[in-house]
């Protein structure tokens, strides 16, 4: 794992280890630092996350905008991740290893990435459990990975008051509100919760 790491790195010894990049199949991709936009959904989402750690004693942390290097050398930095296994992190506090869950929330310079290369590289690496978001249309899409392919487990939508009452009864029955969390069946995410501060 780590031999791949470092010939990746090994590529660009003159990179600042402050410049936000990613390693995508050995190309070094500059990205543009989150918006604040991208950085309230993934604090709202780690606060769930947390608060559930923390009440059941669970040796897990969720963790937004870290470094997470993956076993086949490519180097992402996703909105947040879950990860389980403490010996993943390494001094500086970069993970080194697969998440069990990762979160991306779309913008127009990542979205082709986060639905295309990095949602193959995410299943192909084993992360069980991948979350796209959508902060714009207030929707979010959660893939679980079924024998090494990411099948969508359901669609959720944040609903205003308008939109809700032009839906039919039928459609409202429909409505899924809360997400669960595959790897922690007894965790329920409020999707309102997740977008109720937005406005556009």
């Amino acid at each position: 794992m780590m031999s791949d790491i470092a010939l990746a790195m090994d590529n660009y010894p003159d990179a600042d280890p402050n410049d936000w990049f990613e390693i995508i199949e050995g190309v070094k991709t500059m990205a543009a630092s989150a918006r604040g936009g991208h950085n309230i959904i993934a604090a709202k989402i780690f606060s769930a996350f947390d608060a559930y750690f923390i009440r059941n004693n669970i040796g897990a942390v969720a963790i937004p905008d870290v470094d997470v290097y993956l076993p086949d050398g490519n180097l992402f930095r996703p909105d947040l991740c879950v990860i389980c296994e403490s010996a993943k992190f390494d001094d500086d506090g970069k993970i080194h290893g697969v998440p069990e869950l990762c979160v991306e929330v779309l913008s127009p310079s990542t979205a082709k990435n986060d639905l295309g290369i990095k949602m193959m590289l995410y299943a192909r690496n084993g992360v069980k459990e991948y979350w796209v978001i959508n902060p714009k249309s207030k929707d979010i899409l959660v893939y679980k990975l079924i024998d090494g392919y990411y099948v969508l487990d359901g669609a959720y939508h944040s609903y205003d008051k308008a939109e809700f009452d032009d839906l039919t009864d039928s459609e409202r029955a429909e409505v899924k509100d809360k997400i669960q969390v595959g790897i922690f069946p007894e965790l329920f995410v409020d999707v309102d919760r997740i977008f109720k501060w937005w406005s556009h």
